[in-house]
C-alpha cells in the first residue's frame, strides 16, 4: 500500500514554447545548488580552519554533518512531500536551505557552523528527490527522458561546480561567500516554483513516523560509523557499536514495515529487481566518484602544485562530461535497454580510473590526465542518467517520491563509503613510501584509484543482471485478475493482532 493515493498531476501553470525551459529551471536550480554544497567547502577548509581556529577533527564535521543528515533525511522528506504536497514541501525546503546558509555565512563559532550545515542537510534531503519528481510531472511524456537526462547531467556538473566555485570565492572574496551565494539562488528559484509549478495535491494517508525514525536512524548510524572509522579505527568500540545499532534499527524497520498498514517504503520495492539492481549500481558509482574526486583534488593541489581554484577548473574534463552525455543517454534509453547502457557506463568509468592509477606520478603533466578524465566522465554521465531513469519508470507515479529518495540515499551512502574506505586504503598504501611527500602521495593515490575502479566495475555486472531482468519482464505475460502492487503488498504483510487477541 502506498503512502499517497494515485492522482493525475495537474498541468503546469505555464504552457507554450518556454514551458519546458521554465519547468527545468524551477526544478534544477535548487537541486544544482544543494548538490554543489557536497563539495563546495573543499577549497575553503584551510581558510575556515584558520578563521575559526579549529583542526582537522572539527573540519571534517563541516562535511560529515551535511552528508549525514542529507542521507538520513531523504526517505522521510520524500514521504512528507507525498503527504503534504510535493510543491509545498519543495518550496519550504528551498527557503529552509537559504535560511541555514545565512546561519553558516554569519557563523563565528564552529558549533554554529555545524548546526547550520545540519539544517542545510534537512533542506537538501527534500530538494533533491522532489525536484526530480516535480520535473517529470511538469513536462510532456515525450520529453520526460530528455528532462531526466538534463537533470542527471546538471547534477554531475554540480559536483564539479562545488570545487571550482568554492575555490574561486574563497580566493577572490572569503569563505563566507560560499554560503552567501545560496541566497540569490533562492530568490530566483522561489518565484519560478510559484509561477511554473501548480500546488500539489495532498496525500490522504498519514506518514509512517516510526518507519521514518528507524530508517533515518539506521542510515545516520551507518554514515557516522563509516565517517569516523578512518580516525578512530575500523575495529574500535564506537564505530562497531554504531553499526550494531544500525543493524538493530534495520531489523526492527523491516519487521514494522511488514506489520503496519501504512509502510514508509511500499513492499513492492523489495520485489522490484530493476530498482534494486539500479540502486546498487548507483552506490558503486558514487563510491568511485566521491572517493576519487576527493583524492584527485589533493593530487592537483599537492604534487601538481595548483591552487584550489586552479585544481577545481582542471577537474572539469571529468566532471563536466555528464552535462553533455546524460541528456544524450536519456534519448538513447528509448532504444537500448537500461542495463546495457549501465554496463557500458561502468566499464568506461573503471577504465578512466584505472588509467589514471597506472600513469600517476609526482611530475605528471595535467594534459596527460585529461583523456582518462574524459573517459571516466563519459561513464559517469551515462550512469547518472540511467539510474535516475530506472528509478522513475520502474514504479507507479504515486511512488516516484520514494523511488527518487531510495536512489539518492544509495548515492549518498556510496559517496560516504568511498571517501572513508579509500582514505584507509590511502593511509595504508603510502606508509613507508619515503620522506618525499609527493612520492608518498602518489604511492597512496594509485591503489586508491585502483580500488575505486574495481568497485565501479561491479556496476557492470549489475548492469548485465539488470538487462537480463528487463528482458524477462518484457517476456513475462501480464498477470490475470488485475492484481496490483497494493494487492501484493497486502498479501505479503503480516496481520496485526487485534486488540481482543
Amino acid at each position: 500500500m502506498s503512502l499517497a493515493q494515485p492522482t493525475t498531476p495537474p498541468p503546469p501553470r505555464t504552457t507554450g514554447r518556454h514551458a519546458f525551459t521554465l519547468a527545468l529551471l524551477a526544478c534544477v536550480v535548487p537541486m544544482f545548488t544543494v548538490t554543489m554544497n557536497n563539495l563546495v567547502m573543499t577549497g575553503a577548509l584551510p581558510s575556515i580552519g584558520a578563521d575559526l581556529r579549529v583542526g582537522l577533527d572539527v573540519l571534517q564535521w563541516f562535511f560529515n554533518s551535511y552528508a549525514l543528515v542529507f542521507a538520513a533525511g531523504l526517505p522521510a522528506a520524500a514521504a512528507i512531500g507525498a503527504r503534504l504536497g510535493n510543491r509545498q514541501v519543495y518550496l519550504a525546503a528551498v527557503l529552509l536551505f537559504a535560511g541555514a546558509s545565512t546561519v553558516c555565512a554569519l557563523a563565528s563559532d564552529p558549533a554554529v557552523l555545524i548546526a547550520g550545515r545540519i539544517v542545510q542537510g534537512v533542506g537538501a534531503a527534500a530538494v533533491v528527490p522532489l525536484s526530480l519528481v516535480l520535473l517529470v510531472g511538469s513536462v510532456p511524456a515525450a520529453k520526460q527522458k530528455l528532462a531526466v537526462g538534463l537533470w542527471s547531467g546538471l547534477a554531475g556538473l554540480a559536483l564539479a561546480a562545488g570545487a571550482v566555485i568554492g575555490g574561486a570565492l574563497t580566493s577572490g572574496l572569503n569563505w563566507r561567500w560560499i554560503f552567501w551565494m545560496n541566497l540569490p539562488v533562492a530568490a530566483v528559484a522561489v518565484p519560478l516554483v510559484l509561477l511554473v509549478l501548480r500546488r500539489s495535491p495532498r496525500g490522504t494517508r498519514p506518514p509512517d513516523l516510526l518507519g521514518m525514525t528507524l530508517l533515518g536512524g539506521a542510515i545516520a548510524l551507518v554514515v557516522w560509523a563509516v565517517s569516523e572509522s578512518p580516525r578512530l579505527g575500523w575495529l574500535s568500540p564506537s564505530p562497531l557499536s554504531a553499526l550494531a545499532g544500525a543493524t538493530a534499527c534495520l531489523l526492527v524497520f523491516v519487521w514494522w514495515q511488514r506489520r503496519t498498514t501504512q509502510p514508509l517504503l511500499p513492499l513492492s520495492f523489495y520485489r522490484n529487481r530493476q530498482l534494486l539492481l539500479s540502486n546498487l549500481a548507483c552506490l558503486t558509482l558514487y563510491f568511485g566518484v566521491f572517493g576519487s574526486v576527493f583524492f584527485l583534488m589533493q593530487y592537483l593541489q599537492g604534487p601538481m602544485g595548483y591552487s584550489p581554484a586552479e585544481a577545481g577548473v582542471r577537474t572539469l574534463p571529468w566532471t563536466c562530461m555528464p552535462l553533455l552525455v546524460a541528456p544524450l543517454t536519456g534519448l538513447l534509453l528509448a532504444r537500448v535497454r537500461a542495463g546495457v547502457v549501465l554496463a557500458v557506463a561502468a566499464v568506461l568509468q573503471a577504465i578512466g580510473l584505472g588509467w589514471i592509477a597506472l600513469i600517476a606520478a609526482p611530475d605528471l603533466p595535467w594534459l596527460a590526465v585529461v583523456p582518462a578524465m574524459v573517459v571516466a566522465g563519459t561513464g559517469m554521465g551515462m550512469e547518472f542518467a540511467v539510474t535516475n531513469e530506472v528509478a522513475m519508470r520502474s514504479v507507479p507515479e504515486d511512488q516516484q517520491n520514494m523511488a527518487a529518495a531510495y536512489r539518492n540515499t544509495a548515492a549518498e551512502i556510496g559517496g560516504v563509503l568511498g571517501v572513508a574506505i579509500l582514505t584507509t586504503v590511502f593511509t595504508v598504501s603510502r606508509a613507508g613510501a619515503g620522506p618525499d611527500p609527493d612520492v608518498g602521495f602518489v604511492a597512496g593515490l594509485s591503489p586508491v584509484l585502483g580500488v575505486g575502479a574495481l568497485v565501479v566495475l561491479l556496476g557492470a555486472g549489475l548492469g548485465v543482471l539488470l538487462a537480463r531482468r528487463e528482458r524477462q519482464d518484457l517476456d513475462r505475460p501480464a498477470p490475470s485478475g488485475g492484481a496490483t502492487d497494493e494487492d501484493e503488498d497486502a498479501a505479503d504483510r503480516e496481520p496485526v493482532p487485534s486488540a481482543q487477541a
